[in-house]
């Protein structure tokens, strides 16, 4: 179960990444990401 990072992307806070993702840009705050490369499949609500 294994996620990756290209270079150095920033995560934002409470992101969730899925297995086997592969991360190549900058991802925002609050959100579900897939795939590869990741893609933002949902935003997520902070509580």
């Amino acid at each position: 179960m294994d996620a990756l990072t290209s270079k150095s992307p920033v995560i934002g806070d409470n992101v969730e990444i899925e297995v086997a993702t592969v991360v190549v840009k900058d991802m925002p705050d609050n959100c579900i990401v897939a795939g590869n490369p990741a893609v933002i499949k949902r935003y997520i609500n902070p509580k």
